[in-house]
């Protein structure tokens, strides 16, 4: 690892699938709720409505050092009520917060306004509303993984954190190993001064899918209530098939938008998005007035959905929910809009998914305005923007040629 500017140690690559896009800041405003009937813009008295899957909950874990957060996980139960996914959220993503007049870190809000503020800044950001909410500290997290431990993990690299005034020094190796419970605090509790957090992700990554592996001996499927706390995410998680995540990110180096070179840390709003839609579609509050899109692949492509949810977004709709059922490819997309809406309001919709025939959805869906079902006539549809953008049509002969003199 090397050092690349103001002082910051930074990885050598990113986490996740990395894209080079430019992204607006994640901003914290009013939301809505998906399935919340005072809330949606599309609430009618008297007309049914179905959900867009059943009740898939969220829980913010927050772990703090003192006054300084220095984790923030969020656990997404299943539609089932039994199995789930840990998302390790950067404490240093950079994003607005109220009461601070620039792009910060999303874990300053607990410096503002304590736990409340911290859990509205990290809903807003991830355009979600969670169920519940839980603050621990170090020993919090070692009393949460005392039932879980002996947890199994694979540690990228060798932790190796001092003893402090507060808590023993730690020394992992790097690899396969079982972790007590005081071990795995530490891990994520480890830091080191000067270090971006975006070296430690991968650490952080490897223990909680320990965690959530381990949860199986706590195992309590969540099939007739919301669990009440994070415990009870990590019982109803470890009751079926689970996994860890963590978004896409990158350090944010640009000067005009980090000009004090703090370390924060940027995340790719579409891959976010699309996880969010994914893992939490009932616990949506897009923070835009856009259309609500529900949205699935039947193109045969499978890089057409990020595509769309990128288009869907620069017009400014928000993808909420994603069906990932499977479906042989469709010949044309299918768009399907709510009876409360007319036609002309969906030609916003157009430079996105392209000019379609939009039809009355038989049956409303909560918190869903628009659903659209990708066919084969959306990849045609890139390939035609593509080639417009670039200045070349195609000929007859399939071979593209430039519209441009010379």
């Amino acid at each position: 690892m090397r050092g690349v500017g103001r002082g910051w140690t930074w990885a050598a690559g990113v986490v996740g699938v990395s894209a080079a896009v430019v992204i607006p800041i994640l901003g914290v405003v009013a939301a809505r709720t998906l399935g919340d009937s005072t809330s949606g813009t599309l609430d009618s008295t008297g007309v049914a409505s179905v959900a867009p899957t059943a009740e898939t909950p969220g829980a913010l874990l927050v772990a703090t050092d003192g006054s300084e957060v220095v984790g923030l996980t969020v656990l997404a139960l299943s539609p089932s009520g039994a199995g789930g996914t840990v998302v390790v959220v950067p404490a240093g993503s950079v994003a607005s917060v109220d009461g601070i007049d620039h792009p910060t870190r999303l874990a300053a809000a607990f410096g503002q306004g304590g736990m409340d503020a911290q859990v509205t800044a990290t809903e807003g950001m991830l355009g979600v509303t969670f169920s519940a909410s839980q603050q621990v500290d170090e020993a919090g997290m070692r009393a949460l993984f005392e039932p879980l431990a002996p947890i199994p993990v694979d540690l990228p690299d060798a932790v190796d954190r001092p003893a402090t005034a507060t808590a023993p020094a730690v020394q992992l190796p790097a690899g396969p190993q079982e972790l007590t419970a005081e071990q795995a605090a530490a891990a994520l509790f480890a830091r080191t001064p000067n270090e971006s957090e975006i070296v430690r992700l991968p650490t952080h990554l490897a223990v909680w899918n320990g965690v959530v592996s381990a949860s199986r001996r706590v195992a309590k499927a969540a099939s007739d209530a919301v669990p009440q706390d994070v415990a009870g995410f990590l019982a109803a998680i470890g009751a079926g098939p689970n996994t860890a995540v963590s978004p896409t990110v990158s350090p944010l180096l640009d000067t005009v938008s980090n000009p004090d070179g703090v370390d924060l840390l940027q995340l790719d709003s579409v891959d976010l998005r699309i996880l969010m839609a994914r893992l939490l579609p009932t616990a949506a509050s897009p923070t835009g007035s856009g259309l609500r899109v529900r949205l699935s692949n039947h193109s045969g492509d499978p890089t057409a959905l990020r595509d769309a949810a990128a288009r869907l977004q620069f017009v400014g709709a928000t993808v909420v929910a994603i069906d990932d059922t499977p479906a042989p490819p469709a010949k044309e997309t299918a768009v399907r809009y709510d009876q409360s809406l007319n036609a002309d309001q969906l030609t916003v919709l157009n430079p996105a998914v392209g000019e379609v025939a939009a039809t009355p959805a038989a049956q409303r869906i909560d918190g869903v305005d628009v659903s659209v079902d990708l066919g084969q006539d959306f990849v045609t549809f890139l390939a035609t923007a593509a080639e417009e953008a670039s200045g070349a049509v195609p000929t007859t002969n399939g071979v593209a040629s430039s519209t441009s003199g010379g």
